[in-house]
């Protein structure tokens, strides 16, 4: 039983559950009552699973990247199509250049040339922030199936509570088995 013990507590480890974090672990997943009324519960809300440091759930992580990537899409083409609204003012510019008595109209054409680069500039700043929003997300944190680490933790640390009553309290019933979690 010492062997199996040592097994369970070193796959928790594995799983980034130190012994702390195996403590808490049932405490933090049965949340809190939101609503008492007569000393009873009248609304509870369950606690999350508690991750290891640096993992996200996958449903939430793939969320999220795939909400920055579809607005660096966004952003991108807003880029190409300022790009080419300048390309097409240069254009504009060197044409009228050559014409006598047009400077009022070139004038213009470099403001509104300005003023659209201005905002490409913007514009590439945002995307470059998102760049970063979409590397940092992938850099620092992990996806994890929550479910399948939930069962996994819960199995481990229910066995090893089973196994400790054996040890130390033989003569004491076990609780009947664990509802799903």
């Amino acid at each position: 039983m010492m062997a199996r013990l040592l097994d369970l507590r070193a796959g928790l480890e594995r799983q980034g559950v130190s012994e702390e974090g195996m403590l808490e672990f049932f405490g933090k997943m049965a949340g809190k009552c939101i609503k008492i009324e007569a000393c009873s519960c009248k609304t509870h809300e369950l606690g999350e699973v508690p991750l290891p440091k640096g993992k996200m759930c996958s449903i939430r992580f793939n969320e999220r990247l795939d909400d920055v990537v579809k607005k660096m899409e966004l952003v991108r083409g807003r880029v190409e199509r300022c790009e080419a609204y300048i390309a097409q003012v240069q254009l504009e510019e060197e044409g009228i250049g050559f014409l006598e008595g047009s400077q009022d109209s070139v004038r213009a054409l470099k403001k509104r040339r300005l003023e659209s680069e201005h905002f490409l500039s913007h514009e590439k700043g945002l995307y470059l922030k998102l760049a970063g929003e979409r590397l940092e997300l992938l850099v620092k944190w992990e996806p994890l199936d929550v479910r399948e680490y939930s069962q996994s933790v819960s199995s481990s640390i229910i066995e090893i509570s089973t196994i400790l009553h054996q040890l130390k309290a033989p003569d004491v019933a076990q609780p009947g088995p664990v509802p799903a979690l």
